[in-house]
């Protein structure tokens, strides 16, 4: 679902996009680690495995997941920003 652009790169809003249905259609769960700033999120295509996310300031600064370790904006970070809106929601 990604858009090249004229210039070859792929648009942040359809990588964001794409990242969140990925996230959802692949049902990842994502956990804090008590206390800390840390996440769990599961896989979504092997379920022995789980990826870490580190949180600092509400924002997701790395994710353990291969595309997280280049710097891409993964379908977990897009798991833990998807439940932290629904935590905000409920608090509404």
């Amino acid at each position: 679902m990604s858009r090249t652009l004229a210039s070859g790169k792929v648009s942040t809003a359809m990588t964001i996009a794409n990242a969140r249905q990925r996230a959802i259609a692949e049902g990842i769960e994502v956990r804090q680690v008590d206390g800390s700033s840390l996440w769990i999120a599961s896989s979504g295509t092997d379920p022995q495995k789980a990826y870490v996310l580190n949180i600092i300031g509400g924002n997701v600064k790395n994710c353990t997941c291969r595309a997280g370790e280049f710097g891409a904006y993964c379908k977990h970070r897009a798991a833990w920003e998807l439940a932290r809106e629904a935590r905000e929601e409920s608090n509404v």
